[in-house]
């Protein structure tokens, strides 16, 4: 309750939830509930508090009241001189190894939009687009692509496609970002 004081106290935006849901009598302890009480009644003085029945309840309260504090405190006032400007945002791209990006703008031309990883006693593939990207007998090559699939996966741009890790497709989010790698190239 302290701290909750001190912060107020010093200007900071503040709010308190208390919840107001039953609770069992014999689980009460009478000098907590009094000093928590008073700590109530100070607040409502200062119409620093809320209260609320169920979590749903809280989690409106809490996002409507959270924007509302944003913007108050910390929006820009209209008036200053040197908001004559617009804020853009561009969607971003992640951050992608070079394979990554490759295998990412490929399978995004493929009709199917699938990646093909293959195993064999040779070695193995990674195909999409009627392209095998892995340079035979190179166990470098072979780790490089196979890092590059986990990447695309881990980002969610690849998505595993059964149970056996050889085939993967693209997601939305990964076309997303792979015209955007285009736009930018």
């Amino acid at each position: 309750m302290e701290e909750i004081e001190k912060h107020v106290d010093v200007g900071k935006p503040a709010m308190v939830y208390f919840s107001s849901a039953p609770v069992h009598l014999d689980s009460v302890d009478d000098a907590q509930y009094s000093a928590l009480k008073e700590f109530r009644d100070k607040l409502k003085d200062k119409g620093l508090y809320e209260t609320y029945e169920s979590i749903g309840e809280f989690r409106e309260k809490l996002t409507r009241q959270l924007a509302q504090t944003v913007i108050r405190n910390f929006a820009a006032d209209p008036g200053d001189a040197d908001d004559d400007y617009t804020v853009v945002t561009t969607p971003s791209t992640p951050s992608l190894s070079d394979a990554a990006k490759q295998l990412l703008l490929e399978v995004s031309q493929d009709r199917n939009g699938l990646v093909l990883m293959a195993r064999y006693l040779g070695g193995m593939s990674v195909q999409t687009n009627g392209k095998n990207f892995i340079e035979q007998g190179n166990p470098r090559s072979e780790a490089m692509w196979e890092g590059a699939i986990q990447e695309l996966c881990d980002l969610a741009l690849f998505q595993e496609r059964g149970h056996k890790g050889e085939v993967f497709s693209i997601t939305n989010e990964g076309y997303r970002v792979a015209d955007l790698l285009r736009e930018s190239g």
